[in-house]
C-alpha cells in the first residue's frame, strides 16, 4: 500500500519481480496496439523513450524467465513427492 515500507527481498518469499511503473509507455502501447516492450520509433518511442522500451523488455523477459523457472521447480518437486 502507499506509504507502507517495501518488504525486504529475503523476507518476501513469493516475490518474483519488481517492475517499474511504465506510465509513459502505456499510452504509446495503447495507441499502437502493441505490448510496451515491442514499441518502435514509428510508434512514437523516440530517443530516451526507446531506451525505456529496452529496459521494459529486459524486465518483462526476466519476469517470464523467473516464472518458467519457478514452474519447472514446482513441477519437479511435485513429481518427486509422488
Amino acid at each position: 500500500m502507499l506509504g507502507d515500507p517495501e518488504p525486504a527481498r529475503d523476507d518476501d518469499q513469493y516475490r518474483i519481480a519488481t517492475l517499474r511503473n511504465y506510465r509513459s509507455l502505456m499510452p504509446l502501447a495503447h495507441d499502437a496496439r502493441k505490448a510496451m516492450f515491442e514499441l518502435k520509433a514509428a510508434d512514437g518511442a523516440l530517443g530516451s523513450t526507446q531506451k525505456y522500451v529496452q529496459t521494459c523488455y529486459r524486465e518483462f523477459r526476466e519476469l517470464a524467465e523467473n516464472v518458467i523457472t519457478l514452474a519447472k521447480e514446482r513441477k519437479a518437486a511435485e513429481g518427486a513427492a509422488d
